[in-house]
């Protein structure tokens, strides 16, 4: 077999010199940092979903709280209509009794 002598030092930009221990350490690094990046990358990413399902839940939840309002809402007018309809028709069942009362009167008269 024969080996080869790897040169201990490469140089970079206007001198600076950097050996290979420093190298794969500068490699490593940046590995770690990938890793790490893509771990919070993923975290980010679940939250996101987390937060979509929280806030369609939520939409979700209003959507019923308006349309059971509605139709409280439209039970309590439904409620008044019908109540005053039936003060009408008192209120007229009356006017026509007084009417039928006077006329009764001025015609015994």
């Amino acid at each position: 077999m024969v080996f080869f002598r790897i040169k201990r030092e490469v140089p970079v930009y206007r001198g600076l010199v950097l050996t290979i221990s420093q190298i794969a350490c500068v490699c490593h690094c940046l590995q770690e940092l990938h890793r790490e990046q893509t771990a919070r990358i993923k975290e980010l990413e679940r939250e996101v979903v987390a937060m979509r399902v929280k806030h369609s839940e939520a939409i979700q939840q209003l959507k019923t709280d308006f349309l059971q309002q509605k139709k409280d809402y439209e039970q309590e007018s439904d409620a008044k209509l019908n109540t005053m309809a039936k003060q009408a028709t008192q209120v007229r069942t009356s006017q026509c009794s007084c009417r039928l009362l006077i006329s009764v009167f001025k015609t015994s008269e």
